[in-house]
């Protein structure tokens, strides 16, 4: 009876352990702005220490959509937390967005529950920002290596 106890136990824990959400360390999501349901596409790149996830959504609605999905094997070394760490203290800029419904980008950093823009291209009515730094540079490199593609009318950043 006690191994039948210790092995429940031992799924149940496995079982909470397999469906614990892991957090992206950077996540890149290109939008298609207002557009028809079925031309909607939104890209989410996500950037973790032994994989990325790259989604992509073709339209916009239930039964009328689908997604596709690519797990890409990586190896990041433990002192990417240490730049992102550090990239919160890096100079922030924001600015007008003068463009309203048209694509968008949007990537951040997350670590222990702290989620830190790093470029947004903001619209109708939200500002776009930028950080500006080496260490914003290294993680906007490195996911722009698996998504390339960045929906960026305003000024024009190098860094992207």
């Amino acid at each position: 009876m006690k191994m039948n106890t210790l092995v429940a136990c031992a799924f149940s824990i496995l079982a909470q352990v397999s469906f614990a959400q892991e957090t992206a360390l950077i996540t890149k999501i290109n939008g298609s702005g207002f557009t028809s349901a079925d031309d909607a596409r939104t890209e989410t790149c996500e950037v973790f220490q032994n994989k990325v996830v790259i989604t992509h959504k073709y339209g916009a609605y239930g039964e009328q959509s689908f997604t596709s999905q690519e797990v890409r094997r990586i190896k990041l070394s433990n002192s990417i937390k240490n730049v992102i760490q550090s990239v919160a203290k890096e100079d922030v800029s924001k600015s007008d967005n003068l463009l309203c419904d048209g694509p968008s980008t949007k990537v951040s950093s997350s670590l222990a529950g702290e989620t830190i823009d790093l470029f947004v291209t903001g619209g109708c009515g939200s500002p776009r920002i930028e950080r500006n730094g080496s260490q914003v540079r290294m993680l906007l490199d490195l996911v722009s290596t698996y998504c390339p593609v960045t929906h960026d009318f305003g000024v024009q950043n190098t860094n992207l």
